[in-house]
């Protein structure tokens, strides 16, 4: 049972900074990528009016 408690401590303290580094990178990767592609510029949308006689 301690080998339990022992795991579950480790996982909580670990796990958290963890996930907060990996969060952190992947936002760092997707700004490079944002910046590597850049958006297209947007196209004027026609506008289609259906009437119903």
């Amino acid at each position: 049972m301690t080998e339990f408690w022992i795991i579950t401590i480790l996982i909580a303290v670990l796990g958290v900074p963890f996930t907060l580094w990996w969060w952190k990178l992947g936002d760092a990767w997707a700004d490079a990528e944002h910046k590597r592609f850049k958006p297209k510029p947007e196209r004027p949308v026609e506008k289609v009016v259906v009437r119903k006689d």
